[in-house]
C-alpha cells in the first residue's frame, strides 16, 4: 500500500494536468470575473460579520440592568490620579486610582443626594 502511495507521489503532476490546461484560458475575462465576485463576497462577509458583531455589542450594552457598575463621575488629579464615583446596585463608591492601585476612599447607600451623603460624612 505504500509503495502505490509513494508512486502516485512521485509521478509528475503535469501528466494529469495536459487535458486540462489547453482548455482553459488563464487571463480570460470570466476568469477575471469570476475572481472579482469571490473577492467581493469574501470581503461582504468580512465586513458583513464585523457590523453584525459591533452591533450585537451595542444591543447588549443597552439592555436595561445589563452594567453592574456605573460610573456617575470621574476627577482627573494628575497625569495618573483620578477619583471616580461609582454606583454598585443601591450603593455609591468613591475610588482614588493612581500607579499604586485602586482604593476604596469612602461607600454609602444611596439615601437621598449626594450633597446631603457628604455633609453627613463630613460631620462624623
Amino acid at each position: 500500500m505504500k509503495a502505490i502511495i509513494i508512486s502516485l507521489l512521485l509521478l509528475p503532476t503535469s501528466a494529469f494536468a495536459a487535458n486540462t490546461a489547453s482548455a482553459v484560458k488563464p487571463l480570460s475575462l470570466g476568469n477575471v470575473f469570476s475572481m472579482l465576485f469571490g473577492l467581493a463576497i469574501v470581503l461582504g462577509v468580512l465586513f458583513g460579520g464585523a457590523w453584525l458583531i459591533k452591533r450585537l455589542q451595542n444591543v447588549r450594552g443597552q439592555l436595561p440592568n445589563q452594567q453592574l457598575i456605573k460610573v456617575l463621575s470621574v476627577q482627573q488629579l494628575g497625569l495618573k490620579d483620578r477619583v471616580m464615583l461609582l454606583q454598585v446596585g443601591e450603593e455609591r463608591v468613591l475610588v482614588g486610582s493612581s500607579n499604586q492601585g485602586l482604593r476604596t476612599l469612602h461607600s454609602w447607600k444611596q439615601s437621598g443626594s449626594f450633597q446631603s451623603a457628604m455633609q453627613q460624612s463630613a460631620g462624623q
